[in-house]
């Protein structure tokens, strides 16, 4: 009989041990739970923060770009005033170049003619005729 009071006195011992920890148990879930709510009403809180700058920088977005538009454009249009007239002065550089090219060549001829000719003077030779003259 002593064993079977023994026993008895485990199981009940046993029985306390599992009571007392599931209360704990469900004291520490009672924990959690509530500071889960806690964590999902400031994230809730974060969020609509989070919609409502998203509004905010769309709005201003919108407002940036209609004021930028007209400047952009005006900005496209000089660019592309300065890029027509940078094309014609190229065009008038390409056509200066052309010209001092053809008067340096000139220039050069007739230096080798008046050379040419000073030398066959010196050596006392007669020009050749040209062109029939």
């Amino acid at each position: 009989m002593a064993d079977e009071r023994d026993y008895y006195l485990q199981v009940s011992e046993s029985i306390k041990s599992l009571f007392d920890l599931t209360t704990r148990i469900d004291e520490r879930v009672k924990h959690m739970q509530l500071t889960q709510q806690e964590m999902q009403s400031k994230m809730d809180a974060q969020l609509k923060v989070d919609h409502d700058m998203d509004g905010r920088l769309q709005v201003m977005e919108s407002k940036v770009h209609s004021l930028n538009g007209g400047t952009t454009d005006k900005l496209k249009d000089h660019i592309r005033d300065i890029e027509t007239e940078m094309a014609l002065m190229n065009q008038v550089i390409s056509k200066s170049e052309s010209r001092w090219g053809k008067i340096i060549k000139v220039v050069v001829q007739l230096g080798w003619i008046i050379v040419v000719a000073w030398a066959l003077t010196r050596l006392g030779l007669q020009a050749p005729q040209v062109f029939g003259l």
